[in-house]
C-alpha cells in the first residue's frame, strides 16, 4: 500500500469511545432503534459537529496530538454519559497506528492531491458507500446513515468543484435490499423474499446481519437519480432473479388519494403509509451467468431490462449477470 494509499489529514479518527457510545445510544432507543453498526460512524460525526473530534492530522505532532486526545476523551466522555475508559490502550494502539502512517507517507492533503492529478489529466473515480435513501439529508431520516453518500459529496469529501464531475453511474440492484431498521414498502416477507436472500447471498457487510429484501423500487431508483443527476446505470445481480415466476416492479406509491411518482415523501410518518404500485412482469429460468452479450440473455430478462430503462429514461449501460468479477454485459446506449 506504500505510496497508493493515503488518508486525508482532514479526516476524523474514529476511537473505541465512539463505538461504544454509539452501541449504547441504539440501545436505549428499544422499538425505535436505528439498527446502527455499531461501529461509531454517527457518534463520530456528532464530536465532529460539536467541534471536539481527532483528525487524522493530528497525528502528525505526537505531543500534541496527546494533549488533543485527553481533552477530546474528558469532553466526549461528558457528552455521551460515559464513566470509565481506557485511555492508555488506545494510546498505545494509536502510536502504533501511527507510526504505520508515518513511515509510509500516508498522511497527505487530498484536496491538493486530487488537483494536481485533475491538473495533469488523470481519470480519476469516485466510489460511494451505502445509497440515496440512507443520505442524512435526501433519505428515509431518521433511519439514515449519518453522511451524505450521493452525489454532493464528491465535493465536500474531496475537495473539487461540481463542474469536475463529467459522469455518474447508478448502481442498482436488480431487486432491493436494506439492513437495519426502516419503512422498506417492497419488502417480501414469503417464498420470494427468501428467494432473493438466499440467492443473493444478501447479508450485511459490515455487521453480517441479513439484508431485508424486496421487489425493485423504482419510484426510489428515479428519485434517486434525479438528486445525483446519473447518466448512466449499472444493474447488477439481475441473475438471483433467475427461478422467480414473475417479476414485480415498483412504479410508484399510493397514499389516500395523494400519488407519489419519481419522489419520495418527505416525513417517515408519511413514508410509512404509502403503498407500492406494482407492475408485472414474467420471470425467466435460464441461467445467465454465462451470458457475455445482451442478445444472448432470455427474451424475459431483455424484458425486465428494457422497462427499466424506458421508465427512467436512462440507459443501462452495464448488467451483471453473476458473481464472478467477468460475468458481466456491456450494453451501449438504450436497447
Amino acid at each position: 500500500y506504500s505510496g497508493r494509499m493515503f488518508l486525508s489529514a482532514r479526516a476524523h479518527l474514529v476511537t473505541k469511545l465512539h463505538k461504544i457510545a454509539d452501541q449504547q445510544a441504539d440501545a436505549k432507543k428499544g422499538s425505535g432503534k436505528i439498527g446502527t453498526t455499531g461501529k461509531g460512524i454517527g457518534t463520530t460525526y456528532a464530536t465532529k459537529a460539536l467541534r471536539i473530534g481527532l483528525r487524522i492530522g493530528d497525528l502528525l505532532d505526537w505531543d500534541k496530538f496527546l494533549e488533543k486526545y485527553n481533552t477530546f476523551v474528558d469532553r466526549a466522555s461528558e457528552f455521551f454519559g460515559i464513566t470509565e475508559y481506557d485511555r492508555d490502550t488506545e494510546i498505545e494502539e494509536l502510536k502504533g497506528y501511527r507510526d504505520i502512517l508515518m513511515a509510509n507517507n500516508m498522511i497527505i492533503n487530498t484536496a491538493t492531491f486530487i488537483h494536481k492529478a485533475i491538473g495533469e489529466g488523470k481519470k480519476i473515480m469516485a466510489e460511494g458507500a451505502n445509497a440515496l435513501m440512507l443520505d442524512i439529508d435526501f433519505g428515509t431520516y431518521p433511519f439514515v446513515t449519518s453522511s451524505n453518500p450521493s452525489i454532493g459529496s464528491i465535493c465536500t469529501g474531496l475537495g473539487v468543484p461540481p463542474q469536475t464531475i463529467d459522469t455518474c453511474v447508478g448502481i442498482v440492484k436488480a431487486y432491493t435490499t436494506r439492513v437495519g431498521e426502516g419503512y422498506f414498502p417492497t419488502y417480501l416477507s414469503d417464498e420470494d423474499g427468501q428467494h432473493l436472500q438466499k440467492v443473493g447471498v444478501e447479508f450485511g457487510t459490515t455487521t453480517g446481519r441479513p439484508r431485508r429484501c424486496g421487489w425493485l423500487d423504482l419510484n426510489v431508483v428515479q428519485y434517486a437519480s434525479m438528486i445525483n443527476g446519473c447518466s448512466s446505470i449499472n444493474l447488477t445481480k439481475l441473475d438471483v432473479l433467475t427461478g422467480l415466476k414473475t417479476l414485480k416492479i415498483c412504479v410508484g406509491y399510493q397514499m389516500g388519494d395523494q400519488e407519489f411518482r419519481g419522489e419520495i415523501p418527505p416525513t417517515i410518518e408519511d413514508f410509512e403509509k404509502c403503498t407500492p404500485i406494482y407492475e408485472t412482469l414474467p420471470g425467466f429460468d435460464e441461467d445467465i451467468s454465462k451470458a457475455t452479450t445482451f442478445e444472448e440473455l432470455p427474451d424475459t430478462a431483455k424484458e425486465y431490462i428494457r422497462f427499466i430503462e424506458n421508465y427512467l429514461q436512462i440507459p443501462i449501460t452495464w448488467v451483471g449477470v453473476g458473481a464472478g468479477r467477468d460475468e458481466i454485459i456491456r450494453k451501449e446506449g438504450f436497447i
